[in-house]
């Protein structure tokens, strides 16, 4: 009778533990398991079954379900940075990536710098096997009287005849008598209604700025500075910068130079070169824009 009741005993408290929350170092659990303290674990620990890899991190799921995952959805990169057009091969087992593309900088001239090239970003639903476009686009050249435009680069995905363009950057422009107009940034856009995406516009190049004056009762001074080159969109200073000349007209002689920077690399303006007053100085070309690139996030 003995063995029967401690048999019984034993089963009843099986019974009650299941049907109540335990608690550990809690004398009243909330929940099915209730530890005030803290926890050791030697082993690993499973989501609904499932262990984590490496690097993951425990997390909830869009249904709210526990799992293991990865903090960033984009693990990998692949840049394209020649100028030119390419496919890229959509991997197995990807089905979103994430792109971005800058367009190229304009190159400067004597009066300007070149505009910076635009930006463009989104995030694109792809099937593994398809082919993603892609083009780079060239930095404009620098130049004299003139100079030139930036290209596009664009990222292409034909399924859904979607092609998103970050548009090269502008040069200076001169009209005769006087007339300058800045070399304005390259802005972005898409081919289609496309709500997944974003950009911002490069920025406008700045154009000389000559004067002269008269340092004391004998002697003249002209001095120069040329215009910066726009930085590319969603970048910070990458302008090329301006051309400038100091110089004693009094005794010829210059007293300081400088022949401005190409543009920084992705899709910055390069700086402008300066046209001399003097015949004597002579000008310098301006600087060529720097090239843009296309990343696949994924």
């Amino acid at each position: 009778m003995k063995q029967v009741g401690l048999f019984l005993c034993c089963i009843f408290i099986l019974f009650f533990a299941h049907a109540q929350n335990v608690g550990i170092g809690n004398p009243a659990p909330a929940e099915k398991l209730d530890v005030n303290g803290n926890i050791n674990v030697t082993g690993t620990i499973k989501a609904n079954g499932i262990d984590g890899a490496a690097n993951q991190v425990l997390m909830k799921n869009g249904s709210g379900t526990m799992v293991w995952g990865d903090m960033c959805e984009y693990k990998n990169i692949f840049v394209f940075a020649t100028p030119g057009s390419t496919n890229w091969t959509i991997p197995p087992g990807v089905t979103k990536v994430w792109v971005e593309a800058w367009g190229g900088g304009a190159g400067g001239n004597w009066y300007g710098g070149g505009g910076g090239g635009g930006y463009v970003s989104g995030i694109i639903n792809v099937v593994p096997g398809n082919s993603i476009g892609c083009v780079v686009g060239a930095g404009g050249s620098g130049g004299g009287s003139t100079s030139g435009n930036g290209n596009n680069s664009s990222i292409s995905y034909s399924p859904i005849g979607l092609t998103l363009t970050a548009y090269g950057g502008y040069k200076t422009t001169f009209t005769a008598p006087a007339m300058l107009s800045d070399g304005y940034g390259g802005n972005f856009g898409s081919s289609v209604a496309f709500d997944s995406y974003w950009g911002k516009n490069g920025e406008a190049a700045s154009f000389v700025r000559t004067s002269g004056f008269q340092y004391n009762a004998t002697t003249f001074i002209e001095q120069s500075t040329g215009g910066n080159g726009g930085s590319a969109g969603n970048t910070v200073n990458t302008g090329g910068k301006a051309g400038f000349y100091t110089f004693n007209t009094t005794t010829s002689t210059m007293i300081r130079l400088g022949l401005g920077s190409n543009g920084i690399f992705p899709g910055g303006g390069g700086g402008s070169g300066y046209a001399g007053l003097l015949s004597s100085l002579g000008n310098s070309n301006g600087n060529a824009g720097a090239k843009g690139v296309v990343f696949i996030h994924y």
